[in-house]
């Protein structure tokens, strides 16, 4: 039998090993799919990449770069001019669109800020927990906004209300789908907002 206390230190080094490997700065090219722990991954300009999923760190797609999907657990995830991208997903972070960026699916952030620049065209829904959502001037949202119930201990540690600003010339052709309290600007959208608590 072998003895369990040499089994350790070697077990112990495979998961250092693996942990290493997969740490530090990485750039997504020809269509690959790209999961890493630590560290930020970056798409170049006019470069495509498939599903990227990341722990702790940035996805940054340079102007013109196209991905499948952008999944985060712990940092942020940047789209330039002119870059794609069919759905994104943040636990803990922040999504920045900047102008003209074409969003095929849905982007969703549970604890972080949604920034959506001029003239983003955004086709599904986006989602938001404990974050403020703003809209730029002649961006298009054809899904939803939606804003989900926050769970017990967030809504307990929670200092401010979220805010949703929607800027003159935006245009959400969904609705406005409010499962817990937020501030709205401007405040005539009423008409578009759908109440699911107890106001």
């Amino acid at each position: 039998m072998t003895n369990k206390l040499y089994q350790y230190p070697l077990a112990l080094a495979f998961t250092f090993s693996l942990v290493a490997c997969s740490v530090g700065n990485l750039n997504a090219t020809h269509g690959e799919d790209l999961s890493h722990f630590a560290g930020n991954i970056n798409v170049a300009s006019s470069q495509r990449a498939g599903n990227l999923s990341l722990q702790n760190g940035n996805i940054t797609l340079a102007e013109g770069a196209k991905v499948k999907s952008a999944e985060v657990t712990n940092g942020n995830v940047q789209l330039d001019k002119h870059s794609e991208a069919q759905s994104i997903n943040i636990d803990n972070g922040n999504i920045m669109l900047m102008e003209k960026a074409h969003v095929y699916g849905s982007i969703q952030v549970t604890n972080g800020n949604i920034e959506v620049g001029e003239s983003v065209l955004i086709e599904g829904n986006v989602i938001n927990t404990s974050g403020d959502i703003t809209i730029a001037s002649g961006a298009t949202i054809l899904g939803d906004v939606i804003y989900r119930q926050a769970g017990y201990l967030a809504s307990k540690l929670e200092k401010d209300i979220p805010t949703l600003t929607i800027s003159d010339g935006a245009k959400i052709v969904g609705t406005i789908q409010l499962y817990r309290p937020i501030h709205i600007e401007p405040k005539h959208l009423q008409s578009q907002i759908t109440y699911h608590y107890k106001q």
